[in-house]
């Protein structure tokens, strides 16, 4: 029954082009949030600390992972290496939904954090099941085989094309 669906041109190319703007959103996203954390490190690590996952030692790590979130997000808007960025980025979005659902069995009841002091996000299961859904779509389009309008297939067919020459 979906086949003839997939099989549609046009299906495609839709497909293809709302798959370039989900992966160009979640890059922004992830930008912005980690713009957001780095700004305000004091108070992205008082909510690291007041859940209590890491030891004092470990909190040092938070600034590198807050770098990498930032570096997701813009090698996802770019396309560099998409199907490792998205990858990477749907298991980032999982390690943040652990967290959060760790800190709600807990009872711990403060802000996620996602964007630092700018934007209050109580944690709740609306914002575990939103990054559930972001990280199982960002997955799901990591599964495609071919990402236009990315770096990527700009590289891809600059060597195809010095071959062919």
């Amino acid at each position: 029954m979906f086949k003839k669906y997939f099989e549609n041109v046009r299906f495609q190319k839709a497909l293809i082009a709302v798959s370039a703007i989900i992966r160009i959103f979640i890059g922004a996203f992830l930008m912005f949030s980690a713009y957001a954390k780095y700004i305000s490190s004091e108070f992205y690590l008082k909510f690291i600390m007041r859940l209590g996952i890491l030891p004092a030692i470990a909190l040092k790590s938070v600034i590198p992972l807050i770098i990498f979130e930032f570096l997701f997000g813009i090698l996802l808007i770019v396309g560099y290496k998409t199907k490792i960025m998205l990858r990477a980025a749907s298991i980032l979005f999982l390690i943040f939904t652990s967290v959060v659902t760790y800190s709600m069995i807990l009872g711990i009841d403060v802000s996620c954090g996602c964007f630092g002091p700018y934007f209050q996000s109580e944690i709740s299961y609306f914002s575990i099941g939103r990054n559930f859904i972001v990280a199982i779509i960002t997955f799901l389009i990591s599964l495609y085989k071919y990402y236009p309008f990315t770096l990527d297939s700009y590289l891809s067919k600059r060597l195809f094309d010095q071959i062919n020459t």
